[in-house]
């Protein structure tokens, strides 16, 4: 069905035509193009990550512009470099309706724009498209750790902005090329598994290695390889990036992703006819084309992580200058209050969550919407298994927070109570100021909205008192009083924009919401025993060291709900329920614990610490309910 909506251009080739005077195929007017670079050499590459702010991650490659033909009026033809665009979104939710999987689910997405090559491409995506999609996706599967992100998937979209030319543009009025043809979609390949695994570094996503693509091919130039004397063909040559309108005829090519760190290969593409003759230290074609691929693909490796590690650079200067003005030092304060631990600063949440992975629970309401128990801040609850940890990690200690009030305030005389006061009343003189500024613009938003009304209607009554024919209406309405026409006057006495505001009051009471900044106290002074745990610590601090993020279990029925990364980013992966090692479970327990954990696509994890090994030896188990 045709798409209504949308006018097509033609589907061939959209180049005009050119004319040349004499014999294009004579060596004097020969405008093809020829390879300058070493036979081993690869195309300079640019490459740069973060350029779409929207996406998860993105890259841009640009490969070398070839250099332009000696012809002058051939100069437009020459074919250009390599231009790709990539955008990651994810890892992110799967719909409902998709079923569970227990890694995450990566979708390829290849697309030629339109004006990508002189032959105009469609909108909706060709059988070569999706080739490329299909390759890129298995090079892509063999590097991400999909265990992490269950029940999430990843999209990578590749756009090719200016892609390689399967021969050179003279060659056009020959025969198709056949099974043997379309070269460039294997350099157009290399470049979409380079930039794809930029874009992917740049997301975030956990990966054993980068992964880079390299293409090599075995080419045989007949304009340069016809002897003079003899007339016939020297040996193929075997090149690294080779382009297809720099060479005569490409015998056959490999392109691959390969994965420099750990030597192994993702993907292998190879084409063409390896009955070549050619060889290289006794090896056949086709093992000299991939090994020398992956020398090709080593050069892109270079080039992507020396990209990487300028965008970590510039990411990390960027965070210091940021947050420079917010350094902590350990040991921080938690506050017990009724027997609650709370942290009022945002800064030293922000500072638990990422380096010790200490989530705890919002419990504060937002002052504009204070009725709302939605959306929640400050201060923070942590569990007393996070105090706990944090505590006998040196990190924090923990301060009793009402006997710190009245032991700092009965104390509290001299310079330091009048700083102290001097200080509430400056907060609550800002806030009065503020509020009145706020109330003067209000009057004076009332004041000229009432003055554009007023102004309506005169005109409105000089346009009716013009208009009208009939003289006793005119004298009836000019000898009317205000009084008699409506009960309430036109233009009742409001106070104008000019009255001076009413003088400055008392400041506003400012109640402080900790006293820590009052006075503070050395560590030892405010020093509190240690949080009382439950059984299930030794099991907490075990998922803990293995950098598991744990928050509240009660929406499950459990001790903990256990998340491979940041609850922000990752779903959970465990229901966790600590128990004694000497304690009888029941049954029911177990089999509910694995129904719920199954059905919510988790599993249900019991462990507890073993006999005499304070807390060195903790056995977990996982139980996942298969039905019977």
């Amino acid at each position: 069905m045709a798409d209504r909506r949308r006018i097509n251009g033609p589907s061939c080739g959209t180049a005009p035509p050119l004319f040349t005077s004499g014999d294009v195929s004579s060596p004097e007017t020969n405008s093809r193009l020829a390879r300058t670079r070493p036979p081993n050499a690869i195309r300079k590459i640019f490459l740069k990550t973060g350029v779409t702010p929207s996406a998860s991650g993105s890259a841009y490659l640009e490969c070398e512009s070839q250099p332009k033909s000696s012809t002058p009026k051939l100069s437009s033809l020459s074919s250009s470099g390599l231009k790709i665009s990539c955008t990651v979104h994810g890892p992110r939710p799967l719909p409902r309706s998709a079923p569970f999987s227990p890694h995450v689910v990566l979708a390829a997405h290849v697309k030629y724009a339109p004006f990508a090559t002189r032959k105009r491409r469609g909108y909706q995506r060709d059988p070569g498209e999706r080739d490329l999609a299909m390759h890129l996706e298995t090079a892509l599967r063999g590097v991400i750790i999909g265990d992490r992100w269950p029940k999430s998937g990843v999209d990578v979209v590749i756009t090719i902005l200016e892609g390689e030319e399967d021969q050179w543009w003279e060659d056009d009025n020959q025969a198709e090329l056949g099974p043997a043809g379309q070269w460039g979609m294997m350099n157009v390949l290399s470049g979409c598994i380079t930039v794809a695994s930029a874009a992917i570094s740049d997301a975030g996503i956990d990966c054993v290695d980068m992964v880079s693509g390299g293409v090599a091919a075995v080419v045989r130039d007949r304009e340069l390889q016809v002897s003079a004397k003899s007339g016939t063909l020297l040996q193929p040559t075997l090149v690294l990036d080779p382009v297809p309108s720099e060479h005569s005829e490409i015998l056959a090519a490999c392109v691959v992703g390969y994965l420099p760190s750990r030597d192994e290969i993702t993907d292998l593409w190879a084409k063409g006819d390896f009955n070549t003759g050619y060889s290289e230290d006794g090896h056949s074609s086709y093992d000299s084309l991939s090994e020398n691929a992956m020398e090709a693909a080593k050069g892109s490796y270079r080039v992507l992580d020396a990209a990487l590690k300028e965008n970590r650079f510039l990411t990390i200067t960027h965070l210091n200058m940021t947050s420079g003005s917010a350094m902590i030092n350990e040991p921080v304060p938690i506050s017990r209050i009724a027997g609650r631990y709370l942290v009022f600063d945002i800064n030293v949440v922000t500072y638990l969550r990422r380096t010790h992975h200490i989530c705890g629970v919002l419990i504060g309401s937002i002052p504009q919407v204070p009725q709302q128990n939605v959306f929640l801040g400050l201060p923070v609850e942590l569990l007393p298994e996070e105090a706990r940890l944090l505590v006998e990690k040196e990190v924090a200690y923990i301060v009793d927070d009402a006997s710190q009030h009245r032991e700092t305030f009965s104390t509290l005389v001299g310079d330091d109570r009048r700083r102290y006061l001097d200080s509430l009343r400056s907060q609550g003189r800002m806030s009065r100021r503020a509020a009145e500024e706020v109330s003067q613009k209000k009057i004076e938003k009332g004041l000229a909205k009432q003055a554009l009304l007023r102004a309506s209607k005169d005109t409105l009554q000089s346009t009716v008192t013009k208009s009208s024919t009939e003289p006793t209406d005119v004298t009836s309405f000019s000898n009317s009083s205000p009084s008699e026409e409506s009960l309430f006057p036109d233009h009742p006495s409001l106070p104008t924009a000019s009255t001076p505001s009413v003088p400055p009051s008392a400041p506003y009471a400012v109640t402080t919401t900790t006293t820590s900044s009052v006075l503070p106290l050395s560590q030892g002074h405010i020093q509190q025993p240690d949080p009382i745990v439950p059984a299930s610590y030794a099991l907490f601090c075990h998922l803990h060291a293995l950098d598991y993020f744990m928050t509240p279990g009660l929406r499950f029925g459990c001790d903990y709900t256990v998340y491979p990364g940041d609850p922000l980013r990752f779903h959970s992966h465990f229901l966790a329920v600590g128990h004694d090692w000497e304690e009888e479970i029941p049954l029911i327990d177990l089999v509910g614990g694995g129904r719920l954990g199954t059905g919510v696509k988790k599993g249900f994890l019991i462990g507890g610490e073993g006999p005499g090994s304070q807390g060195n030896t903790v056995r977990p188990f996982c139980i996942e309910w298969g039905g019977m």
